[in-house]
């Protein structure tokens, strides 16, 4: 193997690298972004109808799906999505400083998502 085709070889494998990243960094953003839009839904609704375990539940997948996918992007907030989906599987004995020490209301991660997002990975 000569040393260009060495070369080329190495671009090739940086080039397939990178799309991988941007499709996991696609990936995890967009799995954010549906949990955070739901999560709005569900408040939208809770303030009408009250709380809803079925709905819980499901707000619970959607972050855990968040954070799992988050976790080879940003592994800290990866952490902070796990804690949110542990918040809706036990809603209501979530414990409130625990809650501010992992800063997942809504606003707070919104803006980590905002940040996420604009930075361009």
């Amino acid at each position: 193997m000569t040393l260009v085709s060495s070369l080329l070889e190495a671009i090739g494998i940086l080039r397939l690298e990178k799309k991988d990243r941007r499709e996991l960094v696609n990936i995890a953003l967009t799995k954010t972004s549906l949990a955070l839009r739901e999560t709005e839904y569900y408040y939208q609704d809770y303030s009408r109808d009250g709380a809803n375990q079925e709905a819980q539940r499901r707000l619970s997948a959607l972050w855990s799906d968040a954070a799992i996918a988050m976790r080879e992007v940003h592994p800290k907030l990866a952490r902070v999505f796990d804690e949110k989906s542990y918040y809706h599987a036990v809603y209501g004995d979530y414990p409130m400083d625990k809650a501010r020490q992992f800063e997942i209301d809504l606003v707070s991660v919104r803006k980590k998502y905002q940040k996420l997002f604009e930075s361009g990975v």
